[in-house]
């Protein structure tokens, strides 16, 4: 098996103590990575000689030969002085260039330490692994049950080992626990194109007095509940998230861990959506607040309304009841109705009254004049006028005339209109 040449070590590498002083007779001491099993390292890479455990310093402090690592192993140094006071520590060394350490696997990469059993939700690996094992990467992990998947939530370092805290997919972390591969792409500034990042679908997410939005394995997420939210849950800076309210419920404005619009509180309703961004430590702001009732395409289905166009827009039904044809429209205050017979084109086209014909009662009242020829008050047949005489004889009636017909009177109508459909939101 080849060996490949420690980058810590390796080739004449002179070491000195914490005051600069040379290191003569310092003793370097290798283990498997992450553990105290001692390990063997060689003179080159035929891995046929093999360097004393520990290595001993020459007088001017130099590795008296070569340090080669076995391949598809990480190791661990340990650097003391004559009298073996520990003077430092190196832990998961692979040989330059060696790639077989890191075990790729299409997208993923081994951790080179081994895992732990804690909980369904957490394992420990030796040495400080916090800057590899950060917020939202993902992970691999071989259990008892198979291989699992899961991304991690958090990682602390302490005591010597890094504890992590998990977000299974679905099965959970077993005590069988054997091996820890991480992806590939970190979680801040992947090279995954842009029009890919959000493309997952939505996740429902249950609403608490801290919601745990980042958590969530998408970007989309539903919440659900009507229970007041005060916070989100802590993620890395930049997280964005794209909500949408299923129920209604209360957001509470906070000035540093949840930035709303205005300033102010926010009852939510059913289909409202919202874009979230993470500002880090359970700090974040709403980027965006969009109520479901605000046009454009945010009236509630069933809701009626005029427009001046001859077909309904898109997600509105025209209204062809016949009933509503060439009417007119009349403003109320009370409960709407409808009513009359006569079309509005019918009554504006109209230039005359109806015809009529008047009856006595609507007579003005009048007196008529009357001239009498029987030679009353007057003589040989002449006429008399009667005004201001005693009538002594029977009355005769006047002439007649008029034809008795109806008559109408002219209309101007012609009003200007403009023409209007009513529309049902589907």
């Amino acid at each position: 098996m080849p060996s490949f040449l420690s980058p810590v070590f390796g080739a004449g590498a002179q070491l000195f103590d914490n005051q600069g002083r040379v290191l003569a007779g310092g003793k370097i001491y290798t283990y498997i990575g992450g553990t105290t099993t001692p390990t063997a390292t060689f003179t080159d890479n035929t891995d046929f000689v093999t360097n004393p455990n520990p290595i001993i310093l020459d007088s001017a402090g130099r590795v008296p030969t070569e340090v080669w690592l076995e391949e598809g192993q990480a190791n661990k140094f340990v650097l003391t002085d004559s009298a073996g006071n520990v003077l430092g520590t190196w832990d998961n060394i692979s040989g330059v260039n060696d790639i077989t350490t890191f075990s790729t696997t299409a997208e993923w990469t081994n951790l080179a330490a081994t895992p732990s059993y804690i909980s369904a939700t957490s394992f420990s690996v030796p040495g400080n692994l916090v800057s590899v094992l950060i917020p939202n990467r993902r992970l691999m992990i071989s259990v008892t049950a198979g291989t699992i998947y899961a991304y991690v939530y958090t990682s602390t370092f302490g005591a010597g080992i890094t504890t992590v805290v998990v977000k299974n997919d679905s099965t959970v972390i077993d005590s069988g626990i054997s091996q820890v591969m991480v992806g590939l792409l970190k979680p801040t500034n992947p090279s995954v194109p842009q029009q890919y990042l959000a493309m997952n679908a939505a996740v429902s997410v249950a609403s608490a007095a801290t919601t745990a939005i980042g958590a969530a394995l998408s970007v989309n997420v539903t919440i659900t509940g009507t229970v007041t939210i005060t916070a989100f849950d802590t993620v890395l800076g930049g997280v964005i998230r794209l909500a949408k309210f299923a129920d209604a419920l209360t957001l509470t404005h906070n000035g540093t861990s949840l930035i709303l619009p205005g300033a102010a509180n926010i009852t939510t309703a059913a289909g409202d959506q919202a874009i979230f961004r993470s500002l880090g430590s359970g700090n974040w702001e709403c980027l965006s607040y969009q109520r479901v009732a605000t046009y454009p395409g945010g009236f509630p289905a069933g809701t009626r309304t005029v427009f001046n166009q001859t077909a309904a827009p898109t997600g509105w039904t025209k209204d062809t009841t016949a009933g509503l044809d060439d009417s007119l429209m009349r403003i109320v205050i009370g409960s709407v109705s409808s009513g009359g017979s006569q079309a509005f084109s019918t009554w504006n086209g109209l230039t005359a009254t109806g015809a009529h014909t008047l009856t006595v009662p609507e007579l003005p009242a009048h007196t008529h004049e009357q001239v009498r020829s029987d030679g009353i008050n007057g003589s040989g047949g002449g006429q008399s006028n009667l005004v201001g005489t005693t009538e002594t004889s029977p009355s005769k009636p006047t002439g007649s005339t008029g034809g008795g017909g109806s008559h109408t009177h002219p209309l101007t109508n012609g009003l200007k209109y403009n023409d209007f459909i009513i529309a049902t939101k589907d």
